[in-house]
């Protein structure tokens, strides 16, 4: 689809070498540093491929479809350990190779980025509260633990 552009962010620590990535494909656009934000991208954006970022809740929570490309799942897990299991879909597809994140990409997009109903039911589980009282909820839970400790 020529109306689908692919933005590559690096996380800000491989941000050194965003200077040696370049393409030729017009739909394929390398961000650096300063060009665009995290924030933004990630509201903007329908549909988000990484590998272990925790900046995945983020785009969970807007309910937003995830795709996890964890080519170097076995030398990842060898370097550091992990609060949750890195081999099974728990919020948006995990996939291992080029051939299934290519065919994720093509659902999505034919399927207008929608979520699948398997993480869109779990993120309802994790994130009940999907509204504009966040803050309130926070402030009233620290209020009530407040008034239990000086109690």
């Amino acid at each position: 689809n020529s109306n689908i552009t692919f933005k590559v962010y690096l996380h800000k620590n491989m941000q050194q070498y965003s200077s040696q990535l370049s393409t030729f494909i017009p739909n394929v656009k390398i961000i650096l540093l300063g060009e665009e934000t995290p924030l933004e991208l990630i509201t903007k954006s329908h549909l988000m491929i990484t590998d272990y970022s925790s900046v995945s809740w983020d785009f969970c929570y807007l309910g937003k479809p995830l795709i996890f490309y964890r080519f170097d799942l076995p030398q990842y897990e060898n370097d550091r350990e992990s609060y949750i299991p890195l081999n099974k879909d728990i919020i948006g597809d995990v996939v291992f190779d080029e051939d299934e994140l290519i065919k994720l990409i093509s659902y999505f997009v034919a399927n207008d980025f929608v979520v699948k109903e398997k993480y869109r039911s779990y993120q309802q589980q994790i994130l009940p509260n999907l509204d504009n009282d966040n803050c309130k909820r926070i402030y009233n839970e620290v209020k009530v633990l407040t008034i239990k400790n000086h109690a």
